[in-house]
């Protein structure tokens, strides 16, 4: 399954089958609204297609960047580290920021548009709405997300200084990262223990 599949899918989580009919709550946890097959499909295509303009968005946006990143001479071996990472650590906040309230736009569409149907009961509790969503996500997604945050200090300790200094900054995604995953695999793992 693709990334664009899988993220799609998450999406379509969204959607509870019931009868000929759907239940749609925002997030998993939302109030139940119903909606027909067809405006389910609708919905599931509509984000499919915001998804692949994000992506292609995303895409040449990164692109954009390491030109500058090039044109201001930012890989040349004499390049101040620390100013170096602080200006990509900058970037990379900005484009995620802007990644985030993306997905949550394209996300949320259903919401947004269902906002005049009336609910046919109560959202979900707090509670309720995170088991839902721990149990939809598997522990692998939360080791290769740990992984991913590791293997971003390990490419940057290849070239910096990562045990000293402002190297050590290197070490943010790896505890960010391994940190949260480990709660969240924790958590589900207690959940599921619980029952």
């Amino acid at each position: 399954m693709s990334s664009s599949d899988y993220v799609t899918s998450t999406f379509a989580d969204q959607f509870e089958r019931k009868g000929s009919d759907f239940i749609y709550r925002r997030n998993l946890r939302g109030a139940p609204i119903r909606v027909t097959a067809a405006e389910r499909d609708m919905f599931v295509a509509g984000f499919r297609r915001s998804y692949k303009v994000l992506i292609a968005v995303m895409t040449v946006s990164v692109v954009l960047l390491l030109a500058l990143v090039i044109a201001l001479g930012g890989l040349d071996d004499g390049a101040d580290p620390v100013m170096m990472g602080l200006g990509m650590a900058g970037a990379a906040i900005i484009f995620i920021v802007g990644v985030v309230w993306a997905v949550r736009r394209i996300y949320g569409a259903p919401a947004r548009a269902l906002a005049q149907r009336v609910a046919e009961g109560e959202p979900l509790t707090r509670d309720e709405g995170r088991r839902m969503t721990l149990s939809s996500i598997s522990y692998g997604t939360f080791a290769m997300a740990a992984i991913f945050g590791f293997g971003i200090t390990g490419l940057k300790a290849i070239k910096y200084d990562v045990w000293h200094g402002w190297g050590r900054l290197w070490w943010l995604p790896a505890i960010f990262l391994g940190g949260l995953s480990a709660v969240q695999a924790f958590r589900k793992w207690r959940m599921e223990r619980v029952g």
